[in-house]
């Protein structure tokens, strides 16, 4: 998973992550290093801190693009 490289790209640092989601900081480690899978409502919410998507951070696509929110969806969705 990429949360270090997320972080980076957000220009978060570790504690600015930990405060805005409140887990501790050597909880954090253990995800950013991969020692341990975070809950899924944790990567949920630091997505939604970075405004990456959920597929960058799984490693799924490799272009770190932003979340789109409702407003952009309902446009994209009437414009095809």
């Amino acid at each position: 998973m990429r949360f270090y490289s997320c972080r980076m790209i957000a220009g978060l640092s570790k504690i600015d992550v930990c405060k805005n989601l409140d887990v501790s900081i050597c909880h954090y480690n253990k995800i950013e290093s991969n020692s341990i899978e975070p809950e899924l409502d944790f990567i949920k919410r630091f997505s939604i801190l970075t405004g990456i998507t959920v597929n960058y951070i799984l490693g799924i696509i490799d272009e770190p693009l932003p979340i789109m929110g409702g407003k952009d969806l309902k446009k994209r969705k009437h414009s095809s």
